[in-house]
């Protein structure tokens, strides 16, 4: 079985069309020529960025195993000590950066977190343009000689080891998990705006807006801590309302439409029909 240097290991290899070795930083292009490969385990977390023309690639690490199409700029990202073993059917080009793990620990460090509890995550033929973006800048520096010196790099390091711990890492896995969820004091209040404007032209817009979030990732949130879609809630919640007014008042249907936040006494009824299986004439019967 060959070797290679995705994995970043200490010494240099002939197939090395560029080499840097830094401080904090190691950058090198590697051309496999096809096979079996195997990695070396190191202390650097490794990302290997896939050049050129699309190749049928498969890797194994520990437990998992991957294998498919890596095509130009897919990333592989390799935790600190991970030893790997590369199936690579024909030839294949990839820029193999290594980054120190003092730079995982000061970015860990930054967002709060004991850089001894920060886990890397295991990574396979991801999509990530920023992280893309930074490896390209290391690349270009690399083919020019280094000609902006450490400072250059070290902050390109720098961006790559936050841009690691921040969305690839078990501090990305704890943040997704947080994100996906609204706090109950904050639904408590996000439902109270909701209930008393029921008869206003609420839009999802309004309700993001008050709970101090874009419409996209609040839309994603209150489904996942309400566990239905934020427009089915308010429909819901505007049948219900109509209904307990049907119930309890002598207000024509039309104005109970109204003022319920419907268009129209139509729209009501179809709506009541559909979430409680009978017509706004139906429930007015038991009134006495």
């Amino acid at each position: 079985m060959a070797s290679t240097t995705r994995g970043i290991p200490e010494n240099p290899h002939s197939s090395f069309r560029w080499v840097g070795n830094l401080e904090n930083l190691r950058a090198r292009i590697v051309q496999d020529g096809g096979g079996e490969l195997s990695s070396l385990s190191s202390p650097y977390v490794a990302v290997a960025v896939h050049m050129g023309a699309p190749s049928l690639v498969g890797c194994r690490r520990g437990d998992e195993q991957h294998s498919g199409i890596a095509r130009h700029g897919d990333i592989d990202l390799i935790p600190p000590n991970t030893q790997c073993t590369w199936i690579v059917p024909n030839e294949d080009t990839v820029l193999a950066i290594g980054i120190h793990p003092d730079l995982i620990s000061y970015a860990a460090q930054e967002s709060g977190c004991n850089p001894d509890e920060v886990l890397i995550s295991n990574r396979f033929q991801i999509k990530d343009p920023q992280l893309e973006h930074l490896c390209w800048a290391i690349r270009s520096e690399m083919e020019a000689g280094y000609p902006c010196g450490k400072v250059y790099t070290d902050s390109i390091a720098t961006a790559i080891a936050a841009r690691i711990v921040h969305h690839h890492s078990s501090v990305a896995q704890r943040s997704e998990k947080k994100a996906r969820s609204i706090a109950p004091a904050k639904l408590r209040q996000v439902m109270a705006f909701i209930e008393d404007r029921l008869s206003e032209n609420l839009s999802l817009a309004d309700i993001a807006t008050y709970a101090g979030m874009s419409v996209s990732h609040f839309k994603a949130v209150f489904r996942e801590t309400v566990g239905q879609p934020v427009h089915r809630y308010l429909v819901q919640r505007r049948v219900e309302r109509a209904a307990w007014m049907l119930k309890n008042q002598r207000t024509p249907i039309a104005d109970i439409a109204l003022q319920t936040g419907f268009s129209h006494q139509s729209h009501l009824a179809l709506q009541m029909r559909r979430i409680l299986g009978q017509s706004p004439k139906d429930l007015r019967k038991n009134l006495g």
